[in-house]
């Protein structure tokens, strides 16, 4: 199992109060505060690099400056990125795509497999085989009731189930190798793979 996201920085100081909902800074001037951190604008003209607690944020929503911030979903950020001015969520120091407008509704913060994963499949495993479980963890604790895909590798495995009840199972024979697969949560049009989301997955004969 991999925790899909980038370590945090080292100036973190926590707990933090969040800005209520719908606080909005843009401009290049201005703050907002997360459980995170503290959010504000770095140098520039138009568009801006977003910083947290005063240090530049080395990933960038779709690798731009950004055009503004706002805290929505339960306390979490959002950039507009400049090269598309769609909107992106920024969950456990990465950004995630959220569409055209920020949602007011409670949004998938982590996709984590299950801790008891079936990763040493072999050719003749029975399709339906259980790999592992999935859990998203949403921003206001409710279950989720969004969607479920998975991408990467061979398709013999695939998400099986209803919200919010996933599980990754073979759905087809599997081939003789090594293969990465990345499970998605998807709701309130905020697309996320945070989390203990990425497995890795040994076929023998």
């Amino acid at each position: 199992m991999v925790i899909n996201s980038p370590a945090p920085p080292t100036t973190l100081n926590p707990p933090y109060t969040p800005s209520a909902d719908g606080t909005t800074i843009s401009g290049g001037s201005g703050s907002l505060t997360t459980a995170d951190g503290v959010f504000t604008f770095g140098p520039g003209s138009g568009n801006w690099p977003p910083y947290l607690n005063g240090i530049p944020i080395s990933v960038r929503p779709n690798g731009s400056n950004v055009l503004s911030l706002k805290v929505s979903a339960q306390g979490n950020l959002f950039a507009q990125a400049s090269n598309n001015s769609l909107w992106y969520a920024y969950l456990n120091f990465n950004w995630y795509p959220a569409g055209a407008s920020v949602t007011a509704g409670p949004i998938p913060l982590e996709a984590n497999l299950s801790v008891n994963l079936r990763t040493d499949l072999h050719t003749t495993t029975k399709i339906g085989t259980v790999v592992a479980t999935i859990s998203v963890k949403m921003s206001d604790g409710s279950p989720f009731s969004g969607s479920m895909s998975v991408a990467g590798g061979s398709p013999f495995v695939g998400v099986s189930g209803s919200a919010p009840d996933y599980a990754l199972v073979t759905v087809g024979a599997p081939a003789i190798g090594s293969f990465g697969f990345t499970v998605t949560a998807t709701q309130n049009g905020v697309a996320t793979s945070s989390g203990a989301s990425v497995i890795g997955i040994l076929v023998s004969s």
